[in-house]
């Protein structure tokens, strides 16, 4: 007979179970992150050979999901038999993925899948399929469209290559997108102080239960990022000064009200004091500066990639 305290803990487990698999079957965009959760939730509740479990739910997404959610699959399955030491496998993957007809969401992830392996010339390729396949005008896929737009300017000047006509109109729209966010929102030009876990803390915050509901370690710095990049171009909230807390600066910051940065007891006043005393990093980064979640990995390749 389990105790009171074992069974709440294993439903909380199924729980994230069932949640990471209503995240992986809504739609593509949400597809890996729901893989990523799986898996973390399934080691969690000890469930017997987790990797092969996901390897499992991969192949029924693929298998049964619509078109995006099934190209995401495949291209996690992809990453994930790189992580368990099965290139062969994951090639053969790899091509199945590159012969379907990719969407712009694909294409942009096949293309930093090449230039993180250091295979520029491949992730030119697909930078510029993202570009040239559909132009939508907002969304989403929109976002696609322009962080593929920028990973392939940093590209082509790794490669040596001048701009060409496609650098200038994404660097064109992307001017006129930044113009109309300050229009429609004139008074957030300054950056925001934002608190943040460094990956010092993050394993610290998530067993204290710091991090947003169903957000693990392995997601945190994706979701934070994606958040970002909505508010940045929903409310013009394009740049940020990242502030490092620890856990109990984290509660500190989440009880005080919000005012003023020159007012003691304010919210923004303790971040303020804090990034005087540890400093901050820029959000987002300049390519190819290193990510700002210190992966080490340059921001175009980590989570500078859109995830939704």
């Amino acid at each position: 007979m389990w105790k009171g305290s074992e069974f709440g803990r294993w439903q909380r487990d199924e729980d994230r179970i069932a949640v990471a698999r209503r995240m992986a079957w809504r739609d593509g965009r949400s597809t890996i992150h729901g893989l990523l959760q799986f898996r973390s939730a399934s080691r969690r509740a000890g469930v017997a050979d987790p990797e092969a479990r996901t390897l499992e739910f991969c192949d029924r997404l693929i298998r049964e999901g619509d078109r995006q959610v099934s190209l995401s699959a495949r291209y996690f399955k992809v990453m994930l038999l790189r992580e368990q030491g099965q290139p062969e496998r994951a090639m053969a993957e790899l091509e199945v993925l590159e012969r379907c007809a990719p969407t712009v969401h694909t294409a942009e992830q096949l293309g930093s899948l090449w230039a993180a392996d250091g295979d520029l010339e491949r992730a030119l390729h697909w930078y510029t399929c993202a570009l040239t396949l559909e132009c939508p005008a907002d969304g989403a896929a929109q976002r696609d469209r322009r962080q593929a737009g920028r990973n392939r300017t940093a590209v082509r000047t790794q490669l040596g290559l001048p701009p060409d006509e496609l650098d200038f109109l994404l660097f064109q729209e992307d001017i006129e997108a930044e113009a109309k966010c300050m229009r429609e929102h004139p008074d957030t030009g300054a950056p925001v102080l934002t608190p943040y876990f460094p990956r010092s803390e993050v394993e610290r915050a998530a067993a204290a239960e710091a991090l947003p509901p169903g957000v693990d370690a392995e997601l945190y710095y994706q979701r934070s990022e994606v958040l970002w990049q909505i508010a940045a171009e929903t409310h013009g909230v394009w740049r940020r000064l990242l502030v490092p807390v620890r856990v109990e600066d984290h509660e500190i910051v989440q009880r005080l009200p919000s005012g003023p940065d020159d007012q003691p007891g304010t919210r923004e006043y303790y971040l303020l004091d804090q990034a005087e005393r540890v400093g901050v990093t820029h959000w987002p980064p300049h390519d190819p500066a290193p990510c700002w979640c210190m992966s080490g990995q340059p921001y175009a390749c980590c989570c500078g990639r859109p995830r939704r």
